[in-house]
């Protein structure tokens, strides 16, 4: 089996994951649904056997048959508040599952900038080959890049803090809403498959980190202090040894019989 076969078949099988973990969210008669076809995963929204939302992804070689890239070719919505966005970050979250970071997306909405604030806050601009515009406007980077867009620097902490705050923007009296109760649920499932995991793990390494400074920081000065104290002390014993030896000579001098 090609490298590039068993990234696809690992694919499907994080697919299938993600939309185990995920099914709870949806309002009652919705279904996550996900299809194949060479090298592309689909996923959907149905309701009955309508497609209210949809989002695709193809996998594509680099030098060869290792798959290293990723392409979002179509997101779409008929139902709104934020559903889009729920399949773009499921996609995300199967690719980062694989280590694939290089993922493209075009943003070719009617409101470019507003998108990348939106649907597409996981990405920004890519400026590869855009060096002299470093410091230009978003809505400048969007013009001159034609709206490509690449994944932003990711992992799945980074991925787990984007998740969090977009359930936080559902809106709950929206025709298609979301079953917010099962969040807690999705979390746990979520912990359970290590995203929340290493999401606290980042932070703990930072606060053990924070820590061990402190500690060595604190180590050092005591052995500083130490080492100061002891220094004292024997300059202290010096000075006494030397003084008793003076001492001892003035009375040897002194009871000395004159020639």
């Amino acid at each position: 089996m090609s490298r590039e076969s068993s990234i696809m078949k690992q694919a499907v099988i994080e697919t299938r994951q993600i939309l185990s973990i995920m099914q709870p969210l949806l309002p009652e008669g919705h279904l996550f649904n996900f299809r194949t076809y060479p090298k592309t995963i689909y996923i959907d929204i149905k309701k009955d056997e309508d497609i209210v939302a949809d989002a695709n992804v193809t996998y594509s070689s680099v030098e060869g048959n290792d798959i290293k890239e990723a392409q979002f070719n179509n997101v779409s919505s008929l139902v709104g508040n934020k559903s889009g966005t729920i399949l773009i970050y499921m996609h995300v979250y199967i690719l980062l599952r694989l280590n694939i970071h290089n993922v493209k997306i075009t943003n070719s909405t009617q409101d470019p900038v507003r998108a990348s604030k939106g649907i597409y806050a996981m990405f920004e601009p890519d400026m590869r080959h855009q060096t002299r515009l470093s410091h230009a406007t978003m809505d400048e980077r969007l013009i001159h890049t034609n709206g490509e867009m690449r994944l932003r620097k990711m992992d799945l902490s980074i991925w787990m803090d984007y998740f969090t705050q977009l359930v936080s923007t559902f809106n709950t009296s929206h025709d298609f809403t979301w079953n917010t109760s099962a969040i807690p649920q999705i979390y746990s499932a979520l912990r359970q498959n290590n995203v929340l995991k290493s999401h606290t793990k980042s932070r703990k390494k930072s606060s053990t980190a924070g820590r061990n400074k402190s500690g060595t920081a604190s180590r050092k000065k005591s052995s500083t202090a130490g080492r100061n104290k002891s220094g004292t002390a024997s300059r202290k014993n010096t000075q006494a040894m030397s003084r008793r030896t003076h001492r001892k000579k003035n009375i040897t001098n002194r009871r000395m019989p004159k020639p």
